[in-house]
């Protein structure tokens, strides 16, 4: 079973969107700019991860 960072950087793009969307709250053009990028990162570590679960191997998470 190897292990990777990715499952732990899955929650970053969220973690970070949470942090900036109160803040953008005058600007809310960048605010949905901020909460757009985030979902398409998050959707792109995941399926990173999608072939491994696939085969049957459960995301190990590694740390930093």
């Amino acid at each position: 079973m190897t292990s990777s960072i990715l499952p732990g950087l899955a929650l970053l793009p969220a973690g970070l969107a949470v942090a900036l969307i109160p803040m953008l709250r005058a600007r809310p053009p960048l605010r949905e700019a901020v909460s757009v990028l985030a979902a398409l990162a998050q959707t792109s570590i995941v399926l990173l991860l999608l072939p491994r679960a696939l085969e049957g191997a459960a995301p190990v998470w590694r740390s930093l």
